[in-house]
């Protein structure tokens, strides 16, 4: 799977809100809405659950153009243009495409409003509360495709679960969590079309997404602020909330009478082949620069988008020179990933606005309509559909390291202090950043087996000389504080050293044999015996990398490993390159 690049599960001290519904929020509480350009493109594509290869079926993709069917967070860096209002924001959004049925052929409806995305960050008495940005690359999802009938637990709590509404200009428009039914049009003079919204689940276990069971790591919070909001073993961090309405052109149609008894000959179709609305969901690969979203839940506490500069997301408060009018981001397209390309139903040259476009008799992959609960994925390979995608190949299986916990575990309180590596890809945030090496030297072995000096190398490939410090505690008795933030890729010290130093820290530790945590100071540890850090790495057997609730830590030369409490800080989020 791509790179998740998680971090530490120690910031269950931050509190974020807890998850009233939408019209609890007044202009003055904390969060921000974006409006999106349009999508970036529309196919079959999904990075999380089928990457290297075609989707079961068709997605609207916004964000950076940097999206490809192996994303992680360097392909998210990698973008050129964006679809968001803010230029820092390179993540990818995705949902499933929504189609017409009429006399047997399938038109795409085109989008509307595009989306209009909520970052819910304050508490039900609108204060801040000091929420906790995700990790570069993190990636998540809410809903299912296999979806044929309501699920709270997959859809949201009640009151705030996903919602269909026909905005037809009456005070009370067709709506329901699934497709309203009975409506012929949906023409509402301020706010026309069909809208489908959805929320993600803000409470992390601190495990890693797995397409084997996508919402495992993830839970929607009780109705309670803070982490109080977030029940074990889902209380290690609390994210904002993103909440996304979704925008349909439905009007193109508005001629022709719809036929709502027959379930197997329905006018609406998800591009997963459900006639029911239940399976929309929503993917999520976050590609915001580092630092950049945490500053602003700081800051920033508008209820709209604004839209001059200096006013709303323009304002110096949230991201001044970063936001880009709606020209500028409808401007931002990406060529056609899966190959070759198939008819999707996208007329003219831009992804939206335009006249739905008719596909035929079959959704695109050959997507059967299914009303049976749960519905089967549909292989589309099995009826000549496009398979390959431009640049990707199917990632090779990969165990996760032994000594991590399986995800969703709830054994002991090891579980809820743990988080799974991934592999870490560089930041460019500030200019071209430092690549990792995988060199080691060969000096005496420390902490059995562990180099007392290893060889750390920058982008010009200059080398430097880390040194181990020894062996550290992770926690201090009776607070869930980590000492250095996580980086995710802890294979072996060596590699965990080099992504350290890639992203600007000075010290970096290994535990649980594949975990990397970097920093600049280390607090609230004190250190151990060398034997306590007796678990070899799991990508280098020769290293050792750290143990249970121990760290293996190397530092920089020069560098001062220990600070008063009373000066030095927790790092938070690897993107702060100094003390909070």
């Amino acid at each position: 799977m791509p790179s998740n690049h998680i971090f530490t599960s120690a910031l269950a001290l931050l509190a974020s809100l807890s998850a009233p519904a939408l019209a609890q929020y007044s202009a003055t509480c904390h969060y921000f809405v974006m409006y999106t350009g349009g999508s970036l493109v529309l196919e079959r594509v999904d990075p999380l659950l089928s990457p290297g290869v075609a989707s079961n079926h068709v997605h609207s993709i916004t964000g950076g153009n940097g999206f490809n069917a192996n994303l992680d967070f360097a392909g998210t860096q990698a973008s050129t243009c964006t679809t968001m209002p803010v230029t820092q924001d390179k993540s990818n959004y995705w949902m499933p495409t929504l189609y017409f049925q009429h006399n047997g052929e399938f038109t795409r409806v085109p989008e509307a409003y595009n989306r209009k995305i909520y970052y819910k960050y304050g508490s039900s008495t609108c204060a801040f509360d000091d929420r906790t940005a995700f990790p570069p690359g993190f990636q998540m999802m809410t809903g299912s495709a296999t979806q044929r009938v309501e699920n709270d637990t997959m859809m949201g709590t009640a009151g705030n679960q996903m919602e269909w509404v026909c905005h037809d200009g009456s005070s009370n428009p067709p709506k329901g969590t699934g497709f309203p039914t009975g409506f012929q049009s949906c023409n509402d003079p301020d706010v026309p079309g069909l809208a489908a919204s959805m929320r993600f689940p803000s409470c992390w276990n601190g495990q890693n997404f797995s397409a084997a069971d996508p919402m495992a790591h993830m839970a929607f919070p009780t109705n309670a602020d803070g982490m109080a909001g977030c029940p074990a073993p889902y209380n290690v961090a609390r994210f904002p909330e993103i909440f996304i309405e979704y925008y349909l052109d439905v009007s193109q149609f508005d001629n022709i009478t719809k036929d709502y008894s027959d379930p197997n000959n329905p006018p609406w179709v998800l591009a997963d082949g459900d006639p029911t609305g239940y399976s929309f969901h929503m993917d999520f690969v976050s590609g915001w620069e580092p630092s950049v979203l945490q500053a602003a839940m700081q800051s920033c506490a508008i209820s709209d988008g604004g839209s001059d500069v200096g006013v709303g997301l323009g304002s110096s408060e949230c991201f001044g020179s970063g936001y880009q009018s709606s020209t500028v981001q409808n401007k931002c397209r990406l060529q056609s990933i899966v190959t070759p390309s198939e008819n999707v139903g996208v007329t003219g040259t831009a992804a939206e606005g335009e006249a739905g476009g008719v596909v035929g008799s079959a959704l695109p992959g050959c997507n059967p309509i299914q009303t049976a609960q749960p519905a089967v994925i549909h292989d589309p390979s099995t009826c000549g559909a496009a398979n390959a995608v431009k640049g990707g190949s199917p990632p090779a299986a990969s165990a996760p390291p032994a000594s991590s916990p399986a995800a969703g575990s709830t054994s002991g309180t090891e579980t809820e202090e743990k988080v799974v590596a991934a592999p870490v890809a560089s930041s460019t945030s500030s200019g071209a950043a430092p690549a990792p090496s995988s060199s080691s030297s060969g000096d005496s072995s420390s902490a059995g087996g562990s180099p007392s000096s290893i060889s750390v190398k920058d982008a010009s490939g200059s080398t430097e000389m880390w040194t181990y410090q020894g062996c550290y505690s992770d926690l201090t008795p009776n607070q869930n504080v980590r000492s250095l933030a996580n980086w995710g890729n802890g294979d072996s010290s060596t590699l965990c050293a080099n992504n350290c130093y890639s992203v600007g820290y000075s010290i970096s530790g290994t535990e649980y044999g594949s975990q990397c945590f970097c920093g600049n100071t280390i607090t609230s540890s004190s250190k151990e015996a060398d034997s306590d850090c007796n678990m070899a790495c799991t990508g280098a057997s020769s290293e050792t990398c750290g143990g249970s609730k121990r760290l293996s830590v190397y530092a920089q030369s020069g560098t001062s490993l220990m600070k008063s409490k009373r000066s030095a800080h927790l790092h938070r989020h690897v993107a702060h390159h100094g003390s909070f």
